[in-house]
């Protein structure tokens, strides 16, 4: 769990420090007093050292036990000596620490506030501190006869009040510092990081403009103050809430110092009981703005990993298809290859026995070389498309060519296996948008998976029928795969395109279920139309593109 820390102080230092930070808060919100206790409806040094605790309980402890100490010794003129002062600073350290180990341990809180729930969490256990945390200090100044009962609303009130405006508005800022500050100084400053920031304090100091001008919004229009701080709470989530809360606040104890009125203490406790309920409405909303965000980009992560591997099903597929054709593939490019070879050695045996060589003749051998050569190179090439790894890039495409070049892929395959596929046949226009190599592994899976399922019959007469039709209502280009194999049986023809469900020894499961995700990524659909043997067909369709003619 992250910790606080200052570079280069021991840690006695940071407690040192720490302390220091308390007192200093405490003394600039000195506003109000009562029988000379402060009263003042603010508690920012609670609110910094609970923070604190929950990066680092036992420093934050000790330096929350010192700095209550001190402050009570310098600040209040009416000290009700060191034993009380020891049992106000002991209680309310006992009941902070108490709620931070509770919420860590009982209500899973993370400390980063990314949970609406550990918002909740962090005000449901600030209230019950700063509850108990009161009834001590007024039990303490009781029995020191510094007040009696009739002072409790006087004391006991804006004690209660200022320490809830602490928890809610400074402890939050501290536990997100981390996270504010990498976005601030951490990166390379970007008008987006900056932006939050400057609109809340443009909004603290309007606001603070706008109760010394019109000082009876403080009361009569409170209201219209939340509009500014969850209007930037829904555009900057959590961060943002806090920012502007602690900016706000800074205006209404800047208010309270420069305004005639600094010494109505029951004025600024009003402000503060409207604050409380500000603070929690905009820390909520933040933090619903921060989850929503937070589950947004989990979901976009999950589905960029979800693409991820369906590429790599597809790719695997791919090689699956192919590996199935290695020797037949291997035997497919050495014949251009020999021929080409015994091409260029009979020109080569001819022009060293030969005194006159015959030009004609050596360059029908040199155009037999370059075609047989062209031929092994057409080979490849469509094999290294087939196999490529890369984005899915959609074009205008023919579904004449698509099939073609899948068929040529088949081709050694068909051959070892003697089935004999007939020409396909196309009626209308066969252009579309999409992936040509994904349709084209859609066309190949099904043809070979025919090959495979002729091959199990043993039988010799194997035809495959490729047709593709067009039809306008909705435009749609489709596609079916027919064979006179040995069918699928029912009870799979359910589960055909699940991932990782074959019917083959050798079989991944992958093929038809990466032949779904494609057509449904076209937003087309694929499905098997007859499953009985002799005559099982397989059909898809995509959406056709009417962008342009039919070429």
């Amino acid at each position: 769990m992250t910790k606080i820390s200052f570079p280069s102080l021991p840690k006695w230092s940071e407690i040192a420090v720490l302390t220091l930070a308390f007192v200093a808060l405490e003394w600039i919100s000195e506003i109000h007093e009562h029988k000379g206790l402060h009263v003042t409806a603010w508690s920012p040094g609670i609110g910094l050292l609970f923070g604190i605790m929950f990066r680092n309980v036992t420093a934050g402890s000790i330096a929350m036990l010192a700095s209550i100490m001190l402050s009570e010794s310098i600040f209040i003129d009416r000290a009700p000596g060191w034993p009380m002062i020891g049992v106000v600073a002991v209680g309310t350290t006992l009941c902070y620490a108490a709620a931070t180990i509770a919420a860590k341990r009982y209500f899973d809180f993370d400390p980063s506030l990314a949970r609406i729930g550990d918002i909740s969490v962090l005000l449901g256990c600030g209230l019950l501190a700063s509850a108990l945390t009161s009834i001590v200090v007024t039990v303490a100044f009781i029995l020191s006869d510094d007040i009696n009962l009739a002072d409790i609303p006087f004391v006991t009130t804006p004690l209660l009040i200022g320490e809830l405006i602490g928890v809610g508005v400074v402890t939050p800022l501290v536990l997100r510092w981390p996270k504010i500050r990498a976005g601030l100084f951490e990166q390379k400053p970007r008008l987006s990081n900056l932006s939050a920031p400057i609109i809340a304090i443009a909004t603290g100091v309007l606001i603070g403009l706008v109760l010394q001008t019109f000082p009876t919004v403080g009361t009569s229009y409170f209201y219209l103050l939340f509009l500014p701080v969850i209007t930037v709470a829904l555009i900057y989530g959590i961060d943002g809430a806090c920012m502007t809360l602690a900016c706000v606040q800074v205006a209404f104890v800047a208010d309270a110092i420069m305004s005639n009125s600094s010494s109505d203490e029951r004025l600024f406790t009003v402000y503060q009981s409207g604050m409380i309920v500000l603070t929690a409405t905009a820390l909520l909303i933040g933090s619903i703005v921060t989850e929503r965000d937070a589950a947004a980009r989990a979901a976009a992560d999950a589905a960029e990993r979800l693409k991820e591997a369906e590429r790599g099903a597809a790719r695997a597929d791919r090689f699956h298809l192919v590996s199935g054709m290695t020797s037949t593939l291997a035997h497919e490019i050495s014949q251009p290859l020999t021929a080409a070879r015994a091409l260029a050695r009979t020109a080569a045996v001819r022009s060293e026995q030969e005194s006159t060589i015959d030009l004609s003749r050596l360059q029908d051998n040199l155009r037999g070389v370059v075609q047989s050569i062209d031929t092994a190179g057409e080979i490849l090439r469509r094999m290294r498309e087939f196999l490529k790894r890369g984005e899915p890039e959609k074009s205008r495409a023919d579904m004449r060519e698509i099939i073609a070049d899948a068929l040529a892929l088949l081709r050694p395959l068909v051959a070892q296996q003697g089935v004999v596929i007939e020409p396909p046949r196309f009626s209308g226009p066969m252009q579309l948008q999409c992936d040509r190599i994904q349709i084209q592994q859609i066309v190949m899976n099904l043809v070979a998976n025919s090959i495979d399922a002729i091959s199990s019959t043993g039988r010799t007469d194997g035809r495959i029928r490729i047709a593709a039709t067009t039809t306008s209502n909705p435009a749609r280009i489709e596609v079916l795969v027919q064979d006179n194999g040995s069918g699928i049986d029912p009870s799979a023809s359910e589960r055909l395109f699940e991932p990782l469900f074959t019917s083959r020894a050798d079989g991944l499961g992958l093929g038809l279920a990466v032949c779904a995700n494609i057509a449904q990524a076209h937003a087309g659909r694929i499905w098997l139309e007859r499953s009985e043997p002799g005559d099982t067909e397989f059909r898809f369709w995509l959406p056709a593109d009417q962008s342009g003619d039919d070429t």
